[in-house]
């Protein structure tokens, strides 16, 4: 079988206990239906469960280790040094490219980790979060820019209004929680306002909606959220519960509008949220046990000033280290610990030469693994894995040696300092990702009220199939046949083909300024 329309509702950072509470209070009848007609469940997330990986993932059908994105920024360890991400960065078609060369029509409105904008002949997109302001060409086809301007009031991207909802606050006070959620709700019917503009002007067969807020909300307020711990302040449970029956109507909205009638509707998000008990500086692990050596004060008092002076990001570390006596280190972090060796001939000042990088990778990966937090006595790491473990196939990308992703409950932090590695956090309100997502399948031959898993790299191919379209053999998803009660017959073509990376730097100094600035707001970078 196959049908002729697929509309995605995309809603950042969702996982099933978040829901829970709003689902079975009825506040949420709307994605409780499509739950209910349909196939639902975990949806596992890229590694690392991050934004950007997992929503370049869901674009593409190929995992991180293919497309290259991990987060929003990429390290290069030769110049020792991050810098913003971009779409000329993946050199890979997305599959809303590959539907606009079937002469389908695709509009792809708000999807994270799509500045620039990609050329669609037949349709359109408004690109993500990370673009800088309204001032930059933010729209696929470039006239539609103006309309949006004029048709969705106060449209904006982040770095233009005063601050990002609850920067900078402390939440556990009154005031700044009812402030965050007031520019929360506010963001949410920014965003509410664009999707309904663009899903019922323009003509679409294939429609990405994006909705972000709920990312913000869990990573500021977790607590409140937390099916355990919500109970614990009927005020602000009371103010979330507001915004998820809002967000459901939203929902219930779009997919109700005569354009989406019969469509397949696809709900899903990126990964899901958890508290944070613990605060980790993996650098500072590194350091106890020897593998990294701490700066003299005077490297120390260097970074203090360029973090108090605002050019800690994208110019070095920003971290304090002693390269003569370094054989590892984290220079970034995307919920995953990235962990490179100092390599001899890679790195400026590199001491680990070729024929022992394989043993110093083995041996780190079996120390992290013993490491245990002195406050609880668990573990600190979920898994230390090296490169070739977590991505077997890979691009030329300037990839860590190993992954160590956090035990339930940590969250890392990048700053080395002279104090503890292990910290709990005084705010202990706050969320941070975790992996299992959500997804919910329904219409056009969807099994009805059937549980299931599924990982994010299975919807493009997914789709593909679900149009009638050949699914290219590169895509590393896999078609979700048996979810439909048909099935669903997927040929297999050859691999798509690859695009010329846009190589350079896609945004300017001021430009990286105000979206570092936005993603630390955020709690994407620290």
């Amino acid at each position: 079988m196959s049908c002729k329309k697929v509309l995605i509702l995309a809603l950042d950072s969702v996982n099933l206990e978040s829901l829970r509470p709003h689902l079975d209070s009825g506040r949420m009848p709307n994605l409780r239906r499509l739950i209910a007609g349909g196939v639902s469940g975990v949806l596992h997330s890229t590694v690392p469960a991050h934004t950007a990986a997992a929503w370049t993932t869901l674009s593409t059908g190929k995992h991180p280790g293919i497309h290259g994105v991990m987060n929003f920024r990429r390290f290069d360890p030769r110049a020792q040094q991050t810098r913003l991400n971009a779409t000329g960065d993946v050199p890979h078609k997305t599959v809303w490219q590959l539907l606009d060369e079937a002469g389908l029509q695709a509009g792809v409105v708000g999807q994270p980790q799509s500045y620039p904008a990609r050329e669609l002949k037949h349709g359109f997109a408004v690109t993500g979060f990370e673009t800088p302001s309204t001032d930059c060409e933010f729209t696929w086809p470039p006239a539609l820019k103006q309309e949006v301007l004029q048709r969705v009031p106060g449209f904006c991207f982040k770095s233009e209004r005063v601050r990002d909802p609850g920067a900078g606050k402390d939440w556990a006070h009154w005031p700044d929680f009812s402030a965050g959620m007031d520019s929360l709700s506010e963001e949410n019917e920014r965003a509410h306002a664009l999707n309904l503009f663009l899903a019922t002007s323009r003509p679409w067969d294939v429609l990405f909606l994006y909705y972000q807020a709920t990312d913000p909300l869990f990573h500021k307020a977790w607590r409140w959220c937390d099916p355990q711990t919500r109970d614990e302040d009927r005020e602000r449970a009371a103010r979330i519960d507001g915004f998820f029956a809002r967000l459901d109507e939203m929902l219930g909205q779009v997919a109700a509008l005569p354009q989406a009638a019969g469509a397949l509707v696809v709900c899903c998000s990126d990964h899901g949220h958890g508290p944070v008990q613990e605060l980790v500086r993996v650098n500072g692990v590194l350091a106890d046990l020897g593998y990294l050596k701490r700066g003299g004060l005077m490297t120390q008092a260097r970074d203090a000033w360029r973090r108090a002076t605002g050019q800690r990001r994208g110019k070095g570390m920003g971290i304090a280290v002693d390269w003569s006596g370094t054989r590892a280190y984290m220079p970034f972090e995307a919920i995953a610990g990235f962990v490179y060796l100092n390599r001899a001939g890679r790195e400026p000042h590199g001491c680990v030469g070729d024929g022992e990088a394989a043993g110093l990778v083995s041996e780190l990966a079996a120390n992290l693994s013993k490491q245990t937090s002195p406050h609880s006595g668990r573990p600190l790491f979920d898994a230390v894995r090296p490169v070739e473990e977590v991505y077997p196939q890979r691009g030329a990308f300037d990839f860590p040696e190993l992954f160590a992703l956090p035990a339930r409950g940590v969250n890392f932090v990048r700053k080395l300092s002279y104090g503890p590695a292990v910290e709990i956090p005084e705010d202990k309100y706050k969320g941070t990702h975790r992996p299992e997502g959500f997804f919910a399948l329904h219409g056009a031959g969807v099994t009805a009220g059937r549980s299931a898993e599924a990982s994010i790299g299975d919807i493009a191919p997914t789709l593909l199939a679900a149009l009638g379209l050949p699914v290219p053999s590169d895509m590393t998803g896999r078609v979700l046949g048996d979810f439909f009660s048909g099935g669903l017959s997927a040929a297999a073509s050859a691999p798509s083909s690859l695009l010329a990376q846009g190589g350079g730097d896609a945004y300017s100094d001021a430009e990286k300024a105000l979206v570092e600035q936005r993603l630390a707001d955020l709690g994407y970078v620290d």
